[in-house]
């Protein structure tokens, strides 16, 4: 199951980092406080590598219209992944 997270980092080097790791680098965010956030796609395997290694990692919560149609295909089973 992948996921979106975020994991903070110190430069955009660090972000050729995760990808150098494997990582599927989504985006590099500027917050307001100057610091940088990388947004990745990751697996249970890519978590607990980069935990490994010391980066932190933190879920991105699902936006609303993609929860509501999750809900909607485990409520349709098997017929719900059918088009």
């Amino acid at each position: 199951q992948l996921s979106m997270a975020r994991v903070p980092v110190r430069s955009f080097a660090a972000a050729d980092s995760l990808r150098r790791l494997g990582i599927d680098l989504a985006a590099v965010r500027r917050r307001p406080d100057g610091s940088l956030i990388a947004e990745v796609v990751v697996s249970a395997r890519d978590r607990t590598l980069l935990a490994s290694r010391g980066w932190d990692v933190e879920d991105l919560p699902a936006p609303a219209a993609v929860a509501e149609m999750e809900a909607r295909r485990a409520a349709l089973g098997p017929a719900g992944l059918s088009v």
